[in-house]
């Protein structure tokens, strides 16, 4: 018998023992020939997606998928474990109901692409967005992640005969990087902050509506339009994060759907940047008050303006999109750096003018007391967002290299930065 044709059988012999075994936790138990009439087992630990099969132990050929769409796929995945990027195409319930109406016998979603994210979506979407005991797919399906993980099925790929595997159940809280997240009371702690940080800043924006809103005698009055919408992003805002940060505190981030998760993780941050918007031009109005502002200056400010609507609309937009469709229209790495290069001059000029602001007023001894408390302290509140900006700042500018280490660092830090942003 050749040494082409032992191989083979020599891998066929590794998986009947490996199924013999019955190992229990959840493993991804590889097996693949490296020299004549010899293999080698790897051994990858994964996790269980529990609303798919939660009770299993199947053997098959490896096949490495590289596409991002399930219904693609053919017959070519018939009797093989299918390996998927979860970074091409988030819902694994899709890919489930792929691989079985083409006779595959499991999914295993490998979280190559963005690991921190791809980890933390994996784990939105495994547990509780639905009923405990809901199954959602038949198919035995699997996450595998982890820097170790991740090396060894590099390492399989690169095989050119043929991988023949195992791959058992266990429970979804094991083998994720998400697990360790929760592991002390840390991280829902700072979950519960933020949340109450929120929920405070709901009933404040409220009472402000209703300030502005009703007049001393209980009568309704015009709201003026930069305070209005102020109050009325912040409101929406506020609510979006309170939404996450419940979920994150009291149902692992497991309690919503995963196209709700989507929408509660990104989208108050274009929200919160048109309160910003309208702060600046309550405060550019304030200065201007009593000075000739020529054409072009005004035309400069609303060009300003309008650009900045149309890039807040378009991720607005770009975030339901990803929601309701699984994909990613837009880079976040790239959204992410406009927002911070656009946060450093806001922070500035808050801090600028609204100790402009208060010099001005001090100047000026013919407004009325009353006139010049309320500037003043729109001054002081103006300059104090400044300052809690260049924190915001500060986390983001930590956040962009720090959040690629572990999911407890993409969330610690993205918990800090967004309740710094409720506080400022």
């Amino acid at each position: 018998m050749s040494s082409k044709t032992m191989a083979p059988m020599v891998v066929r012999v590794g998986v009947l023992a490996l199924l013999c075994l019955k190992l229990s936790n959840a493993k991804l138990m590889a097996t693949y020939p490296v020299g004549n009439a010899t293999s080698t087992t790897v051994t990858m630990k994964t996790a269980t997606f529990r609303h798919a099969n939660t009770s299993f132990s199947v053997a098959g050929r490896l096949r490495f998928v590289d596409g991002s769409d399930p219904s693609a796929l053919g017959k070519e995945i018939a009797g093989t474990i299918m390996i998927v990027d979860f970074g091409s195409y988030q819902n694994a319930f899709a890919w489930g109901r792929a691989c079985r109406s083409q006779a595959c016998v499991g999914v295993v979603m490998v979280t190559r692409i963005d690991p921190t994210v791809s980890s933390l979506e994996a784990w939105v979407q495994a547990d509780r967005a639905v009923r405990p005991n809901e199954q959602i797919s038949p198919t035995p399906i699997v996450i595998l992640d982890g820097k170790e993980a991740l090396a060894s099925i590099d390492e399989v790929r690169r095989q050119s005969e043929p991988v023949y595997a195992t791959m058992d159940s266990s429970d979804v809280v094991e083998g994720t990087s998400m697990s360790v997240v929760y592991a002390g009371p840390g991280a829902t702690v700072a979950f519960g902050i933020a949340w109450f940080v929120n929920v405070v800043n709901i009933i404040a924006a409220i009472y402000k509506v209703a300030a502005f809103a009703i007049d001393g005698e209980g009568k309704l009055r015009p709201v003026p339009l930069y305070p209005g919408v102020v109050f009325v992003t912040v409101l929406v805002a506020s609510t979006i994060r309170l939404l996450f940060f419940a979920n994150a505190a009291f149902s692992q981030l497991q309690g919503l759907s995963k196209p709700v998760y989507r929408i509660a993780i990104t989208a108050f941050i274009p929200v919160t940047f048109t309160a910003t918007a309208a702060i600046g031009m309550a405060m550019h109005d304030h200065l201007m008050q009593g000075k000739t502002v020529s054409t072009r200056h005004k035309v400069a400010v609303y060009s300003l303006l309008i650009a900045l609507g149309f890039v807040f609309a378009i991720d607005l937009a770009g975030t339901f999109a990803a929601a309701l469709t699984w994909h990613s229209f837009l880079n976040l790495t790239y959204i992410s750096v406009f927002y911070f290069g656009i946060n450093i001059p806001a922070s500035i000029l808050f801090i600028k003018y609204g100790r402009a602001v208060s010099k001005a007023l001090l100047k000026n001894d013919k407004v009325s007391a009353g006139e010049r408390a309320r500037s003043l302290q729109f001054g002081r509140r103006v300059t104090i967002s400044g300052v809690i900006g260049l924190f915001v700042l500060l986390t983001q500018f930590i956040f962009i290299p720090m959040s690629t280490v572990s999911v407890s660092y993409y969330l610690m830090l993205y918990t800090l930065s967004a309740t710094l942003g409720a506080l400022q």
